[in-house]
């Protein structure tokens, strides 16, 4: 009997502490979260300008990986990606464009001659 208690107790330690290690990697992930995001939007006003400069009317602010969001098992449609679907760094950015009026849309692409495809978040600059 006490054996059995003190492999319970043990037991209970062990999921104590690594419930305790898997919050800390949840904190930690944010973290990376967030620094990666404020690298993409403190980039956007220079790069404004620069490819405003060229001439081009819009700006690819980041890519987005497979792990950056997560699609309903419903949704057959492999060309869409919603902004409610985005998780991580994408999902600050895209929201952070959006609360500041930069008009975020999420734009698929396709390469024929490679067979790549992927989505990107970018802002359409409409007053050039």
């Amino acid at each position: 009997v006490e054996e059995r208690e003190k492999d319970q107790e043990e037991q209970r330690a062990q999921k104590a502490l690594q419930e305790q290690l898997d919050e800390r990697l949840d904190e930690l992930e944010a973290q990376r979260d967030e620094l990666k995001a404020q690298q993409v939007i403190i980039q956007i006003p220079s790069r404004m300008e620069t490819e405003a400069r060229a001439g081009i009317g819009h700006i690819i602010l980041m890519s987005v990986d497979d792990d950056d969001y997560e699609r309903p098992s419903t949704e057959k449609d492999w060309s869409i990606c919603k902004p409610e679907w985005l998780k991580g760094a994408c999902r600050l950015v895209y929201q952070r464009c959006q609360e500041s009026g930069l008009n975020p849309t999420i734009e698929y692409w396709q390469d024929v001659v490679g067979g790549n495809s992927g989505f990107d978040i970018v802002i359409v600059m409409h007053w050039l």
